[in-house]
């Protein structure tokens, strides 16, 4: 019965453990998409400010506007160092998402092998409550045994075997045979 209550509580753990494998998945890739659409929007708004440098720096090559060409020259250096500093950091983020995933995956694996050892120890107590069951059983049937041959003698031969110190020293012999077996069986 007990059996039978760990497996569902182990079923019921591991349902448990599949949601919420499921929302975080869910959630990151929400926060994937998220993350995808923002940098869309500020790649799109770098490559404008850099096309709008670019328009200021020409217009300034045009009408000989040096201040209008240094500030289109910063507008568009000041775009290309945001892309660029855009680029690392999403390098930095994909080495930190890999790491993310192998630390994961490492997880998972020691929650295998920490389920698999559980399950060892499990049958193992199991294994050990049978054995200990069935030497309790042996060691019952063993003293049943000897209180039937007890019994069985008459008190006429106790008072003759009394008298004969060969038949008490085969008794005495027999006695600790028989707790040397209970004794040997029960470990």
């Amino acid at each position: 019965m007990a059996d039978a209550a760990d497996k569902a509580e182990n079923l019921v753990d591991k349902a448990k453990d599949a949601v919420s494998d499921a929302a975080d998945t869910a959630k990151d890739k929400a926060q994937d998409v998220a993350d995808s659409a923002k940098d869309a929007a500020d790649t799109a708004k770098d490559k404008a400010q850099e096309a709008g440098g670019e328009a200021k720096k020409a217009a300034g090559d045009a009408t000989g506007d040096s201040d209008l060409k240094a500030e289109g020259s910063a507008d568009k250096a000041k775009a290309q160092t945001k892309q660029a500093a855009d680029k690392a950091g999403d390098a930095a983020e994909d080495v930190a998402g890999k790491a993310k995933e192998a630390a994961s995956s490492v997880a998972d694996q020691a929650k295998e092998v920490a389920d698999t050892t559980k399950g060892a120890v499990s049958d193992a107590k199991e294994q050990a409550k049978e054995v200990a069951e069935g030497a309790k059983k042996e060691a019952q049937q063993t003293v049943s045994q000897i209180r039937s041959t007890v019994e069985d003698i008459d008190s006429r031969d106790v008072q003759k075997a009394a008298q004969n110190p060969a038949v008490i020293g085969a008794i005495v012999a027999a006695v600790i045979a028989a707790i040397a077996i209970v004794v040997a069986r029960r470990r």
